[in-house]
């Protein structure tokens, strides 16, 4: 039915057909919605909403305007984010081995189709629903499927009662130990936790009701819940600031002298409205404050490219010439060739190929060699063909008949080979009844303690004595002092297995294998340090951030490599700076917490470390307070990515199941990314703080100008469609700008941020409360001066519309005479309609009076002139604001050409002001009216004052 070929696969054309068929193996999840729709965006809709209820044609249709603009500028960010996080949701996707067209491959299991071969190892996830063809120890993890915690050993007998057979594996599991290939008989919603998900879709009314509501939510950081808190917080304020100011504009029965006809609740509302927006929450990325990062070495400290450099045995140490992958190379003592001649040297190569899975490719000359896979196994094979034994060929005269794949709980790895008869290991004399001969490879305190028997360099067999295991246990420390990998190799040879033939648990192999053993030698591989590990490790310690080396390597071989990227300093103390993790753990238990903590605090390296003990370290470093980053590629090291503040997997090296439990995947494997991400992420934060900060202001401050001009009784200091017009094109630009500061460049000397730290602290809220002031007084300054100017010294409404707005006339505000100060050279001058009043009728118009424009009135012109000289204040401040609010210690010319797109919101925010204000149609629509060009000046220089006040109060900071 399947019509597939076990040892070829698919060809690549039949499984694009059944793709295009079948569709992909996905699980059919629930589409993003199409509609964006912020709470901001939501707030200016209902703004817009009262514009079109309370306002003139000309202000509703700008308000619409733009909403629009901001609507499109909402969605263009909403869209690039999407595009970022796709891109890294790529990255991210479940691949899988598959056998097509004869020859293996890895690709998408997205792309996977009904009838492919899969390969499947320890730490994979199911990509599909597959039936087993060849199983070695497999065990599956089906958590998901079936709720049980305890792992499931598949077999090849078949358990019909069972909804999860034990020759199957199912998609959403997880491979945790062993190896198998299998044939996909299930994809996408086919697969069984498809058909579940599937019977899962019946909602009922209220689901999607809720499912509806749900779409409105989205997830949120830690960081982002704060900053949402903050301005939840602020509309609840600015929502008390609007009732408030309605009610005290109906009780002083204060009116617009600009709107005078309309209702003072209707002016109050949309300009509290319009206030209420610029506090709404903002959607910004998360930061971290990593203050400990716990770090294997393979691929992330090091280059994860084992290399063999020697091999030792019997006392005597030989060297691996030109070690490095793909050369030819030799094996020497003393400049001597041992390849063709030394026993001993040639059964430990022999050995630790045939106990690996590594392969290589050579050329038809076999001068060269290039592993395949398997980061530990690949130097073994490729020192042992530089002595012309070749894995795939001794492969197939000792036929492998089982194998203990390697655990880090067993800490060896174990495989059971034929040996031909009539003839040798490699001429190391075995049993005459041997037809079986055991290959172990592991750690080698594990190996050496079952080890009764040992290869001398003559090829002879003897009894390990005492002295003999204090021999290679130097031999060992020696090696590992070097920042050498050393592996154990031993043998035991058997007339038949130590276990029943059908016996499938792979702990009770173990133990019938494990002992007694031969040993015959150590292989010592060298792992090169990652370019740049170093000055990582001191940008990370110059900004209080600890690396600690959590490995389950030897301790010499960890404190060496420790020692060579400087994460040991010299002359630092071993003993107390590096442990064996059997210390945590002396009686099998672990210390009690306090005595964790004590040792967790001091200890920079901990060695022979397992999954368990990384668990135990990051909870204790979590008990200090610490925020805890955790490295990880296998399967048991998902529970500490669990537990860490932040799981890091490796992209290249990490399994699966790691990268599930992460919150961070390392594209390259490279420690010092986790650096440049610790960097990047304080300067992100430090941005936000930056971002936030300003725009605090900004909302504090309108909101204060407002409300203290409704208080006292002044006509409107900013009109509706001003406060917008500002939020957006002056302010907005400004925002923009400020968040792509790339900062001071002195994050990473600071100590990590506290846990709970707000994002703004005491500091910042005094800064932002500073700034507030300023930017309230001076505009608040600028307006009465701009009112008392147009008004004849008059600045409140009531003083305004005395002579205006009588009981027993019927005057008009057209008809109102204003007083207005001209400069020093003009003087005061009264200021009228000259075709209004009684100059209509064509009477004499006094000399001290000066004529406005037909249709029009010195009121509104008087108090849009004023609201201008406020709008040009706060201009220039927030300008001036951006500049210094990129750093809040720094001067505000410290760098200031470095950021163009500062330049830019400068020249963008200086050119809209000039343009609201100078183009007459332009300041028409949006309430300003023309400025003499002294009345320019005072708010130019008041925002130079204000700004300056700021810089001083940030050198105050920067020596205190």
């Amino acid at each position: 039915m399947l019509q597939v070929n076990l040892d070829t696969g698919l060809d690549g054309s039949v499984a694009q057909q059944r793709l295009w068929k079948n569709g992909m193996n996905t699980s059919g999840a629930a589409k993003k919605s199409s509609v964006h729709i912020s709470p901001r965006i939501m707030m200016m809709a209902v703004v817009t909403v009262a514009s079109v209820a309370f306002l003139d044609f000309v202000e509703m249709n700008a308000f619409i305007v733009v909403f629009l603009l901001y609507g499109i500028m909402d969605r263009i960010q909403t869209t690039k984010t999407n595009a970022i996080l796709d891109a890294m949701h790529n990255t991210a996707l479940s691949q899988c081995t598959v056998i097509r067209d004869g020859h293996q491959h890895v690709i998408a299991s997205k792309l996977l189709v009904v009838g492919d071969i899969v390969v499947l190892t320890g730490g994979d996830q199911v990509p599909a629903d597959m039936r087993l063809v060849s199983i070695t120890h497999l065990k599956a993890n089906e958590t998901v499927l079936m709720g049980e915690q305890e792992d499931v050993e598949k077999k090849h007998a078949v358990h019909t009662e069972s909804l999860t057979p034990d020759n199957m594996v199912f998609a959403l599991t997880s491979v945790t130990a062993g190896e198998a290939i299998g044939v996909v008989v299930a994809t996408g919603q086919s697969t069984l936790g498809g058909s579940i998900a599937k019977r899962l879709k019946g909602e009922s009314k209220m689901s999607v009701i809720r499912r509806l509501l749900g779409t409105f939510q989205s997830t949120r950081t830690p960081l982002q819940h704060a900053l949402y808190r903050l301005s939840q917080n602020l509309i609840v304020a600015g929502l008390g600031v609007l009732v408030l100011m309605v009610c005290i504009r109906l009780a002083r029965g204060n009116r617009d002298p600009r709107r005078v006809y309309d209702m003072a609740w209707e002016q109050t509302l949309v300009l509290a409205l319009a206030i209420v927006v610029s506090a709404l929450p903002i959607t910004l990325p998360s930061a971290v404050a990593i203050s400990v990062i716990c770090t294997g070495i393979s691929g992330s400290l090091t280059k994860g490219e084992l290399i063999a450099v020697k091999v030792w045995g019997d006392s005597v140490e030989y060297d691996i010439t030109e070690p490095v992958v793909g050369s030819k190379g030799d094996i020497l003592r003393d400049g001597v060739s041992q390849v063709k001649s030394n026993i001993q040297v040639r059964a430990t190569l022999l050995s630790s190929a045939l106990c690996s899975n590594a392969n290589t490719q050579k050329s038809l000359t076999k001068s060269t060699q290039t592993p395949t896979d398997q980061l530990w196994e690949a130097p073994l094979v490729v020192a042992a063909a530089k002595a012309g034994i070749w894995r795939e060929e001794v492969s197939e005269t000792f036929k492998r008949v089982a194998e203990v794949p390697f655990s880090s709980s067993r800490k060896m790895m174990i495989t059971v080979n034929e040996l031909p008869a009539g003839m040798t290991f490699e001429n190391v004399p075995l049993p005459a009844d041997a037809t079986l001969v055991a290959n172990v490879k592991g750690a080698p305190n594990y190996i050496l303690k079952n080890c009764t028997q040992y290869v001398r360099a003559n090829g002879s067999v003897g009894s390990l004595r005492a002295s003999d295991r204090t021999s290679i246990l130097e031999a060992v420390d020696e090696l590992s002092s070097q920042a050498l990998r050393v592996l154990a190799v031993a043998i035991r040879p058997m007339a038949e297995l130590p276990y029943s033939g059908d016996e499938e648990d792979i702990d009770i192999k173990f133990e019938s294998l494990c002992q007694p053993l031969i040993f015959v030698g150590l292989m010592a591989s060298i792992d090169p340090a990652r370019e740049g590990v170093k000055d990582s490790i001191k940008k990370a310690r110059d900004a209080s951030v600890r690396t600690v080396m959590i490995t389950g390597d030897y301790h010499k071989t960890a404190v060496a490599i420790a020692k060579n990227i400087d994460l040991l300093p010299v002359g630092a103390d071993c003993d107390e700076e590096a442990i064996d993790c059997g210390i945590l753990r002396p009686n099998g238990k672990y210390l009690m917490e306090h005595d964790l903590d004590e040792i967790t605090s001091r200890v920079s390296v901990f060695a022979r470390a397992k999954p368990e003990d990384k668990i135990e370290i990051v909870k204790s470093l979590q008990r200090q307070g610490h925020v805890a980053a955790m490295t990880g590629d296998g399967v048991n090291d998902a529970p500490a990515l669990k537990e860490a503040d932040i799981g890091v997997a490796m992209g290249i090296a990490g399994t699966a199941v790691a990268k599930g439990a992460s919150d961070m995947i390392l594209t390259d494997d490279n420690f010092c990314s986790i650096v440049s991400a610790v960097e990047k992420g304080r300067e992100i934060y430090a941005n936000i703080q930056r971002f936030v900060c300003f725009l605090l202001t900004r909302c504090l401050g309108q909101v204060a100008i407002v409300f203290i001009s409704v208080a006292i009784g002044l006509p409107d200091a900013l009109r509706p469609l001003q406060i917008l017009v500002f939020n957006v094109f002056i302010s907005g630009l400004a925002a923009i700008a400020l968040s792509l500061e790339k900062g001071d460049g002195t994050v990473m000397t600071q100590c990590p941020r506290p846990r709970h730290q707000q994002v703004v602290n005491k500091r910042l809220w005094v800064l932002v409360l500073i700034n507030t002031l300023l930017m309230t007084v001076g505009a608040l300054i600028v307006f009465l001066v701009g009112l008392s100017w147009n008004f004849g010294g008059e600045v409140s409404m009531n003083g305004i519309m005395t002579d205006i707005l009588r009981s027993d006339s019927n005057k008009k505000i057209r008809d109102a005479v204003c007083r207005r100060w001209l400069g020093i050279s003009r003087g005061w001058r009264d200021v009228a309609d000259c075709w209004g009043l009684n100059w209509r009728h064509g009477l004499a118009i006094p000399s001290d009076v000066l004529c406005y424009r037909m249709n029009d009135n010195c009121v509104d012109d008087g108090i849009a002139r004023a609201q201008a000289m406020t709008f040009i204040y706060l201009t220039i401040l927030e300008v001036l604001r951006m500049y210094s609010a990129r750093s809040l210690t720094r001067s505000m010319f410290w760098g200031a050409s470095a950021n163009k797109a500062m330049l830019w919101a400068a020249v963008g925010a200086i050119s809209v002001t000039v343009a609201l204000i100078v183009i007459p149609k332009v300041r028409d629509i949006f309430g300003f009216a023309r400025l003499e060009w002294f009345l320019w000046l005072l708010p130019i220089a008041l925002a130079v004052v204000a700004a300056v006040i700021i810089e001083g109060i940030k050198r105050f900071y920067r020596v205190n």
